[in-house]
């Protein structure tokens, strides 16, 4: 029985899961700015509400993003350190298809676009077909848009918090198959990842990586814009 360790902190949530045939334990908390200091006591937590060590896990599943830069890095660092020392191997998850699952299994929909605000005037976008971990696919790879270049198509059910930044016609035309704001959850990263453990999708934990869609260059140039204007 494979057992499979997920974390995400790529929103202001922290979330831990534990899953061996199904979900045995989980840990979803709105932690903004905390992820460094309480990761690691909810991983302590699931593992004992599941009767388990560190050791019995065979793979640690992260939330590889899109999302926010220090919360993405911040889970790598953690999965990378919990995977050497057990010698395991990492399997990054794409938190868009993990917010598309929440939303396929909460609402029974199998057509689902997420939208969320990626700042800067952009969105991440992702749009998945699907009802579970094993049959959800990208009907597109995960892609940062501008609000004006965005479309859904008619038959997709629509996910996240990106809505209000579209257009006062699209989010209208939206707005009766808007499901809500979904947060990813290590449960559905964890869920997601059995199947890709089992065909061999995993990856060493040096080789591990964020994705990060944005290109740090433009974050940087924000965030000195902002230190300018705000000294």
């Amino acid at each position: 029985m494979t057992t499979i360790l997920a974390l995400d902190t790529s929103t202001d949530y922290c979330s831990v899961a534990i899953w061996r045939e199904g979900l045995l334990a989980s840990r979803d908390e709105h932690l903004p700015r905390q992820h460094t200091r309480q990761l690691l006591p909810m991983v302590d937590e699931v593992l004992r509400e599941a009767s388990m060590s560190l050791k019995d896990v065979d793979a640690i599943a992260f939330g590889a993003g899109p999302g926010s830069f220090t919360g993405l890095r911040i889970c790598l660092g953690f999965a990378q350190g919990l995977a050497y020392s057990v010698d395991v191997p990492l399997i990054p998850v794409s938190t868009l298809c993990a917010v598309a699952l929440a939303a396929s299994e909460r609402f029974s929909e199998s057509d689902v676009t997420v939208l969320q605000d990626a700042r800067m005037n952009e969105l991440y976008v992702g749009h998945y077909r699907g009802k579970t971990a094993a049959q959800i696919s990208p009907v597109n790879q995960d892609r940062l848009l501008k609000p004006n270049d965005i479309s859904v198509d008619a038959s997709s059910w629509v996910v996240g918090d990106g809505l209000d930044l579209l257009s006062d016609e699209l989010q209208e035309a939206l707005k009766p198959r808007y499901l809500g704001s979904v947060a990813p959850s290590a449960r559905y990263i964890a869920a997601l990842a059995l199947p890709l453990f089992e065909s061999g999708a995993t990856v060493p934990a040096h080789l591990a990586e964020p994705v990060y869609l944005r290109n740090e260059v433009s974050w940087q140039k924000r965030v000195k814009k902002s230190d300018a204007i705000n000294p």
